[in-house]
């Protein structure tokens, strides 16, 4: 019975012992095949700059300024009113972005975007209403929809004929 016992047990042994290899044979080969892998992110900051442009949409409705100057054929500025009917002229500048002053005294406008009135040269600002001269001051003349003022700084006998119907 010993000897049949050694038989038994010495292939199970046998068997045992070769799995027990394989297996760590098996270990070292997935040790060796793992490959450690670094990965580099890089960051990179972009600033990005942004003009805000305001552009004005002017409705159908919209009453239009355009600034001239002496010797221009082309307004220097231009602006919309929207909301522009019933107003006076000097209410509806006050709307837009355009910078201008006017005196109260004399009821004159004496400057818009920088120009001022020299009435030395006879150099001065003037209004005109759709293409004719305005019969109305700045606080009485009120304005309908669609109306177009052009305001001129020169003297009165060199407006040019592209803002005179």
């Amino acid at each position: 019975m010993k000897k049949s016992l050694k038989l038994i047990f010495l292939p199970l042994l046998t068997i045992l012992l070769v799995a027990c290899t394989n297996g760590q044979d098996k270990k070292e080969n997935v040790e060796t095949t793992v490959e450690e892998t670094t990965t580099e992110v890089t960051t990179v900051e972009t600033t990005v700059e942004t003009t805000e442009e305001t552009t004005e949409v002017a409705t159908e409705d919209a009453v239009k300024i355009n600034i001239y100057l002496h010797g221009e054929e082309e307004p220097i500025a231009t602006a919309f009113v929207n909301d522009g009917a019933g107003k006076s002229v000097l209410e509806a500048m006050h709307e837009t972005d355009l910078k201008f002053h006017f005196n109260e005294d004399e009821g004159v406008v004496e400057e818009i975007e920088g120009h001022e009135n020299d009435y030395e040269d006879f150099n001065t600002w003037v209004y005109l209403l759709n293409g004719a001269y305005a019969e109305l001051g700045v606080k009485s003349q009120i304005l309908e929809a669609g109306d177009e003022i052009s305001w001129y700084y020169g003297t009165q006998d060199e407006i040019p004929v592209n803002i005179i119907e």
